[in-house]
């Protein structure tokens, strides 16, 4: 009997054992699920997962915000009874392939959402998803909002097709556009080869540095994009829209908190602008068109750190800009030069630029009855002075 209690005992003790044992696993199984989910829910791109009948398992947040369609909505559904746009792309085709064990190249292609209006462009990379033993199980699919690159690319195109409809001057303008598109083309194209080919291995911090890579690439172009837009519609018979009633402090410091953003380089920026200034009526595209290129230069022509600023008052019924820096300064020979289109100082060096800046601000300011004055000297900085004519809120 003793023995018998005792193998009883030691047969309870083994089974607590076991059940603990399967308690512990069932928790770090959880856990582990709860972080991988953490993860896709967090992700800041589309994550999808097809099962071997390519019915949807995963619909992560970023794909209901890009699409407009729930997760409850798309899940266990196939492709083709949501998006009419997989045949036309060949995205079935594609998903098919992949389920027989091909990693095709990742694509871009347009897709519009019926029922949410969702319209766009995306890229698709597609992998099988196997088990522990190499077993394809189904798909898993990063997608990415590709939709703002596209539309930067057709923009350009817009603007190059608007320009060459004048010769001369279009000539030269297509010669400094190729070259000055070609560097932040480059690395948005490097970066995301960098990013297709290696996205399961390389770090976080390797994917933000990428990222940051194709950002910054993405503003160079978007301010390279306005300066030839700006440019290809001076001189146009273009409808002046009336003016608006805008705060001027307020526009004033957006304007400079987006150009300071973009050159992220350590300039030092003061702003002053008089309490008086209030609200006036003001054709806000002219006058962003003015102090956007005039805090561009002074950022450019300004060594990292350096010091710039931007003085804004009013004076006799006019609105005074007035901005200053630290920076290469402009030789006097050169400064009865400075408004022609493309021209560019032989101080500048190599910093890249169009030369069209103070051409576009001198058009801007015709239009709005404004001057414009330039006190420099080589190697000791510049101050533009503008001033405008405005009607304050009474």
């Amino acid at each position: 009997m003793k023995e018998q209690r005792n193998l009883l005992e030691s047969q309870k003790a083994e089974l607590e054992l076991a059940n603990e044992q399967m308690r512990a696993t069932k928790v770090a199984l959880r856990e582990a699920n709860e972080f991988s989910q953490q993860v896709i829910n967090s992700a800041r791109e589309g994550v999808i997962v097809y099962d071997l009948n390519l019915r949807y398992q995963v619909w992560n947040p970023f794909m209901e915000q890009m699409s407009g369609m729930s997760a409850a909505e798309v899940l266990g559904r196939h492709p083709s009874e949501l998006f009419p746009f997989v045949y036309s792309t060949g995205l079935t085709e594609r998903l098919e392939k992949v389920l027989a064990g091909d990693v095709p190249a990742t694509i871009d292609f347009p897709y519009s959402v019926p029922g949410t209006e969702k319209t766009g462009w995306c890229s698709d990379l597609s992998v099988p998803l196997r088990n522990r033993n190499g077993e394809i199980m189904g798909v898993i699919a990063t997608i990415r909002d590709t939709t703002w690159r596209r539309q930067i690319v057709e923009e350009l195109q817009q603007a190059l097709e608007d320009a060459s409809k004048t010769s001369g001057t279009v000539a030269r303008l297509l010669r400094i556009v190729a070259h000055e598109f070609r560097t932040p083309l480059g690395l948005i194209t490097g970066s995301a080869d960098i990013l297709d080919r290696y996205w399961g291995r390389l770090t976080s911090e390797k994917m933000n540095e990428q990222n940051k890579h194709i950002q910054s690439a993405a503003r160079q172009l978007n301010n390279l994009l306005n300066s030839v837009i700006s440019f290809t519609q001076s001189g146009l018979n273009i409808p002046i829209r009336p003016p608006q009633m805008l705060n001027i402090e307020s526009l004033c410091r957006s304007i400079a908190a987006e150009i300071v953003t973009f050159w992220r380089d350590g300039h030092v920026l003061n702003i002053i602008i008089s309490e008086d200034c209030g609200s006036a009526l003001l054709d806000e595209m002219l006058f962003r068109r003015i102090l956007e290129n005039l805090l561009t230069n002074a950022f450019r022509y300004t060594p990292p750190g350096g010091d710039i600023l931007l003085h804004i008052c009013l004076e006799n019924k006019m609105l005074s800009l007035e901005v200053r820096d630290s920076g290469i300064g402009i030789p006097e020979a050169d400064q009865k030069l400075i408004f022609d289109a493309f021209y560019r100082s032989p101080n500048v060096e190599g910093r890249r630029g169009m030369g069209l800046g103070l051409s576009i601000v001198q058009e801007s300011l015709e239009q709005m009855g404004g001057t414009i004055k330039v006190k420099s000297r080589a190697g000791e900085g510049t101050t533009i002075r503008v001033e405008l004519p405005l009607c304050t809120q009474s």
